[in-house]
């Protein structure tokens, strides 16, 4: 298939609008080495198991969405393919490691909107996807769980996530999903409660991720934000108050709908494979660090003038604390990751700092 066009912050608890019947592999823990061997699964679901924390080589078939700087995509498993002729194939990237999955290479991603509604969740932006096997121009093509055959593309994928838990690490299984994915384009938006097959309809796979998935796709902008859901997709409100839902290939094709509102956005530097630099501009308190890590910090002298950025070290969140430098200092530790940031890096003698990281 092609396409034409290019809570903390929030208690989200609705959940997932699934008949018992049809759930299964909810929870994402002892899965399977294959899911849906009976259609001709090409990967497998037993990730970590399988691979390790990441392998760059792995067909996984697992998809993880977390936030901004935790979440993956799916994408040919080999070089120069076309997703019109991979759909059924397509393997897991992710932004971190701890899954079995390849990781998305640094510098494929342009800009990271990441979108947290009650109905919804959804990442988008712009990225160089041949980075991650995409053929050069190919205008992609989407990925949903139904598929042509109903068994889905990719055959076996599965997807999760957390946040409907206040990103607890509890996962579930989404049922409802669509991706959309080009050589410089991309989409993924994961559905939960009884309009899930509004929010995420998989008719439209012609259209593209900015028409299916209306947000922000700003270059340069790395951000978790709370929002609004928006309107369904391809569903229109008329004059006299009545909707009307257009079909694809019946002209004309009507503009997307507006984005939903989005707020309390936090920001990152960047998204890459360990995790994103908060940015300069925003001055925060130190935060404890995640349960994988601990940070023993002094600040002998002159507190008011640290600031707090969080350096993700694989999946080990490690919370640095370094004091206000330069900017020409900083970006140097933004560009190198972070993961270079050592005593040395700190500019105020008067300043400590040393990590225990428990992996």
């Amino acid at each position: 298939m092609r396409f034409l066009d290019s809570v903390s912050l929030l208690a989200l608890s609705l959940a997932a609008f699934v008949p018992a019947s049809f759930a299964q592999y909810d929870d994402g823990t002892n899965l399977p080495a294959k899911t849906d061997a009976k259609h001709d699964q090409t990967g497998f679901n037993d990730c970590a198991t399988r691979y390790g924390p990441y392998n760059q080589t792995a067909l996984c078939q697992n998809v993880y969405l977390r936030s901004a700087t935790e979440f993956c995509l799916w994408a040919p498993a080999n070089p120069n393919s076309e997703i019109g002729n991979e759909e059924a194939n397509v393997v897991s990237w992710c932004t971190m490691s701890g899954f079995g999955t390849r990781l998305i290479p640094d510098g494929t991603l342009k800009g990271v909107h990441f979108l947290r509604t009650p109905s919804f969740a959804q990442v988008t932006g712009h990225g160089r996807f041949t980075k991650m096997n995409v053929r050069k121009g190919d205008e992609g093509g989407e990925l949903d769980p139904h598929g042509a055959t109903g068994a889905g593309n990719p055959v076996g994928g599965l997807v999760y996530t957390d946040i409907f838990s206040g990103g607890t690490g509890k996962f579930q299984r989404i049922y409802e999903w669509n991706q959309f994915i080009s050589a410089t384009e991309y989409s993924i938006r994961a559905c939960v409660g009884p309009h899930a097959k509004q929010y995420c309809p998989h008719i439209y796979d012609l259209q593209g991720s900015s028409w299916n998935e209306p947000a922000n796709y700003d270059d340069g902008t790395f951000e978790d934000c709370v929002g609004t859901e928006g309107h369904y997709p391809g569903v229109y409100t008329l004059k006299n108050g009545h909707t009307s839902t257009w079909y694809q290939e019946v002209k004309p094709t009507p503009p997307a709908q507006p984005a939903g509102s989005s707020s309390m956005c936090t920001q990152y530097v960047t998204v890459s494979n360990g995790q994103g630099l908060k940015r300069r501009d925003q001055e925060r308190e130190l935060i404890p660090g995640q349960p994988e890590c601990r940070l023993l910090s002094h600040v002998l002298n002159r507190p008011e003038k640290v600031n707090a950025f969080t350096i993700g070290i694989s999946r080990c969140v490690v919370h640095v604390v370094i004091p206000r430098m330069a900017a020409g200092s900083l970006d140097q530790a933004s560009a190198d990751g972070g993961a270079g940031t050592t005593e040395n890096d700190v500019a105020d003698p008067d300043i400590t700092s040393r990590f225990e990281t428990i992996l």
